[in-house]
């Protein structure tokens, strides 16, 4: 049974990785994504704030903006509320099917890649 993946996802535009365990064996619940650029990155908290790392005049500076707290802090309650807003407008969830399809195809070839020990190129 598979307890962690990390795996690197190539597109025609950004590459990324994906690091994941069941347990992380950490101290503190991490939940967050790095966007790493050859310019600067920036790390992104689930249902917080983002902090932006880059170089100027040669030396590392770290900005953590100033973000207008959101109303609803409880993110569990802001997902419910964007699915009653998705019922009642017909606007699409970040959730819909054709992302999950295209999620799962992605989870497929990581597994696949991982058992036939070579690239999987996904069209």
């Amino acid at each position: 049974m598979d307890d962690s993946v990390t795996a690197l996802v190539r597109t025609d535009g950004p590459v990324f990785t994906v690091h994941g365990a069941w347990a992380q064996n950490i101290d503190a619940q991490e939940d967050y994504v790095d966007f790493i650029g050859d310019k600067g990155g920036i790390r992104l908290q689930y249902g917080g704030d983002f902090t932006l790392f880059t170089v100027e005049n040669g030396t590392f500076v770290k900005y953590v903006p100033e973000v207008p707290e959101v109303k609803e802090t409880n993110m569990f309650e802001m997902e419910i509320n964007s699915f009653i807003r998705c019922i009642r407008t017909g606007e699409k969830l970040p959730s819909h099917i054709d992302t999950a399809v295209k999620t799962s195809q992605i989870m497929q070839a990581i597994y696949d890649s991982a058992e036939q020990h070579r690239e999987i190129v996904l069209t």
